[in-house]
């Protein structure tokens, strides 16, 4: 990975995927693995097609060098099409099952690689909107090992966090404030100040993965014209069957190409050929591993969001996270149960808890506890202005 890193360095993607995570390791599935793949088979696919001779058609007899030469680029650049070999060569203006995508599959898979890319742009550039960057906090997290700068590490993450769970409290009193704070808590209300604005963004952002996997495997069906979504299970049944393979069709590796002539006067000839793509049989087995990856993807991310959402729906998941955080270190005792409670409802929130998974998740299990203590100490230390409020609210939730 390190060597493909380097490699993606000159054009300034191995600086962006070698950034500190602020996700989870299924989203970096998605927006730097996949990525990185996809890059690579672009560079080999346009090795093969630039670099090497991608077309050979067979030529009559009496044409010379100059002659196959320009069938060949011709027929390269004029689209070929599919015929099976027991079919005749239909006439002209007969309909042709043109393949117009095999010049193309370089900036196809570059497409989809910018595809995969653009819900980490989502979640980055939201997360600076807002004013917490979760890369910036898990990079002074990784530096907590250091004794010297622990403490200013520590302060520095307990304060930027602070600064985000604190500029968008509500301060409001009421019966309505209440029906908020009740609503909030049964996830009908969601914003900055209900404190899930990161949850419903970074779920948002995994459904967006998601989306975007599946929608992939469908826009290859218009690419390449076939169903390219059941193309792997195609290609299962015929191993098993001894059946023709399914990227004869598809990725044909024998075409025909028609191409014309202008010759002497106003005559018009028209030279059909028959032609071997060799790289149509790299690109049959290159997509055929896409396409397993993308469904392997595709599950597993699924089974990821199901995960994470139960985790974030769920308030009571929630407090007994931070809760095991706290009594790791020792931190509380049983006469501190109502100001952990109220330190969990309603200073942390959902938004706090996700911060602290996702640190725990990019650092260590220490980090998030040392974290946790900080920001409990930080609460603790707060305006008794703040407290009051707790209080008074505390009668509409339930942890």
């Amino acid at each position: 990975m390190s060597q493909l890193l380097g490699f993606l360095s000159p054009i300034g993607l191995g600086k962006t995927f070698s950034e500190a995570e602020d996700d989870d390791r299924m989203d970096r599935i998605h927006h730097t693995y996949t990525v990185m793949i996809l890059i690579l088979m672009s560079v080999i696919v346009s090795t093969k097609q630039y670099v090497g001779d991608p077309i050979h058609c067979w030529v009559p007899g009496h044409f010379t060098g100059n002659h196959e030469s320009y069938a060949n680029k011709a027929c390269w650049v004029s689209n070929t099409y599919y015929l099976p070999i027991d079919e005749r060569i239909p006439l002209e203006g007969e309909r042709r099952e043109w393949i117009n995508y095999y010049q193309w599959l370089p900036m196809i898979l570059l497409t989809q690689a910018a595809l995969f890319y653009i819900p980490r742009l989502i979640w980055q550039g939201f997360n600076g909107k807002i004013g917490v960057r979760i890369h910036n906090l898990v990079e002074a997290g990784r530096n907590l090992h250091d004794i010297e700068s622990k403490d200013k590490n520590l302060r520095y993450m307990v304060r930027l966090i602070d600064r985000y769970l604190s500029h968008y409290r509500d301060d409001r009193q009421g019966c309505c404030h209440r029906f908020k704070e009740l609503a909030r808590r049964c996830n009908i209300l969601c914003g900055k100040k209900y404190g899930n604005f990161l949850v419903v963004l970074y779920l948002v952002c995994k459904l967006l993965f998601l989306g975007n996997c599946l929608g992939q495997l469908f826009m290859m069906d218009g690419f390449l014209g076939t169903d390219f979504h059941f193309y792997g299970f195609h290609a299962m049944k015929a191993l098993i069957y001894q059946e023709q393979w399914p990227g004869s069709n598809r990725f044909p590796i024998f075409t025909i190409c028609d191409y014309k002539v202008r010759q002497m006067g106003q005559n018009i000839h028209r030279n059909t050929l028959q032609c071997v793509l060799p790289i149509n049989f790299f690109n049959d087995k290159l997509y055929l591993a896409l396409w397993f990856w993308f469904i392997l993807v595709t599950f597993f991310t699924g089974l990821n969001i199901l995960v994470w959402f139960c985790r974030m729906a769920i308030p009571s998941d929630g407090a007994r996270y931070i809760r095991r955080h706290l009594k790791a270190l020792r931190r509380i005792d049983m006469d501190e149960k109502k100001s952990v409670s109220r330190f969990i409802r309603q200073y942390l929130k959902s938004d706090g808890v996700l911060i602290v998974r996702l640190i725990q998740l990019n650092c260590s299990e220490i980090v998030a506890s040392e974290l946790t203590c900080g920001l409990y100490d930080y609460y603790i230390n707060k305006p008794l202005a703040l407290d009051k409020r707790d209080n008074e609210s505390e009668t509409t939730e339930m942890v």
